[in-house]
């Protein structure tokens, strides 16, 4: 797990380093620990956000402001999931984060830092990896929409055998 540190001073280091390889989803998480306070404003309050660019200069940005929970002393930690948009080309990537305050219209923003995604062999003759990434994402898709399909059919079984009662809205029903 990739775990980056933010010091109250905005320095922003890698203090463990994952294995990130190119085109995986969900493999890890990046763990993201801040500081509560920054400029006598708390980190809760305002719009938090990891930024990264690869290097082409195609990056994404992901709010964390949400996932901030209480951790040692006076910091806040979060997960954020390794996405695709994020080990979609090996190389290098600049990591950085960025914080908004509204009220005093506060733009503040961290150094970046730098981590590799490991580039991944594709195996002749199959389907490219990215490729495969889409019929994979599609399957995962289908196993949900199925669960509810199973969902829905066994609600109907019910309602066929009569252990469902339907109760009309001007009955009291809800």
């Amino acid at each position: 797990m990739l775990t980056l540190k933010m010091s109250e001073d905005r320095n922003l280091m890698i203090t463990k380093r994952g294995n990130s390889y190119q085109d995986e989803n969900n493999a890890e998480n990046i763990k993201i620990i801040l500081p509560k306070i920054l400029n006598e404003i708390d980190l809760k309050n305002c719009d938090v956000y990891l930024c990264f660019a690869n290097q082409n200069g195609v990056g994404d940005t992901i709010k964390i402001t949400d996932g901030l929970v209480d951790y040692k002393e006076n910091h806040y930690v979060t997960y954020v999931p390794v996405l695709q948009t994020l080990t979609y080309v090996p190389g290098t990537i600049q990591m950085w984060v960025k914080i908004l305050y509204t009220p005093s219209k506060m733009n503040a923003k961290s150094n970046e830092v730098t981590y590799n995604i490991k580039a991944h062999r594709d195996v002749e003759g199959n389907m490219p990896e990215h490729q495969m990434s889409i019929i994979d994402d599609l399957v995962m898709k289908m196993d949900e929409t199925s669960g509810k399909v199973d969902e829905i059919d066994d609600y109907v079984s019910e309602l066929q055998k009569g252990v469902v009662l339907l109760a009309h809205p001007s009955e009291g029903g809800n």
